[in-house]
């Protein structure tokens, strides 16, 4: 019994020592994001800015910038999942949600119908383009989506159709909803 004890208690604690690295990844994802200023990368000025704007200097600059081109507006996701899972490591109730394949398959559809959806509306949110800087709302991965997939196959009501399935079908499987 002792020996069962101590393996749950190892067990616990690598997963609170997991939650607590999820939590740091997300609030340093989220700070990257919400300073990036498209300025601190020599790829877009000429000099860069002088003063690094981004709160994680650098390396935020291009993490944010890389995040912005390939996931448009639904960059700021990851951060609030990366959250919500650390979160989970302390709940015990929701210990379900860490360690379910249904989990991945949810984070993978919600990502999915996040980039798919905003391109999808791009021309009525040309606001929020600007504000992230990006080509695309949707990022380049929403963009190739549409073009290629959905909009391609089912035009833009199937596709608004497709998204909204795989979204409530994506809350269900991160939820566990019964």
């Amino acid at each position: 019994v002792a020996r069962k004890e101590r393996h749950s208690a190892e067990q616990r604690g690598r997963s609170e020592l997991q939650g607590i690295l999820m939590v740091a990844g997300a609030v340093l994802l989220f700070l990257a994001l919400v300073s990036y200023d498209r300025h601190d990368l020599d790829f877009n000025r000429v000099p860069a800015n002088e003063n690094i704007h981004n709160l994680l200097g650098r390396v935020g600059a291009r993490v944010a910038w890389s995040l912005f081109f390939v996931f448009g507006a639904a960059a700021y996701l990851p951060p609030v999942l990366l959250l919500a899972f650390g979160c989970a490591a302390f709940v015990p109730s929701l210990a379900e949600i860490r360690n379910s394949g249904r989990t991945v398959a949810g984070t993978i559809g919600l990502l999915i119908t996040a980039v798919g959806g905003l391109d999808l509306f791009d021309t009525a949110l040309g606001g929020l383009r600007t504000h992230i800087d990006s080509m695309w709302v949707g990022g380049i991965f929403g963009r190739v989506l549409n073009e290629r997939i959905t909009i391609y196959l089912f035009n833009r009501t199937g596709a608004t159709l497709i998204y909204l399935a795989l979204y409530l079908v994506s809350l269900y499987w991160l939820t566990g909803f019964h």
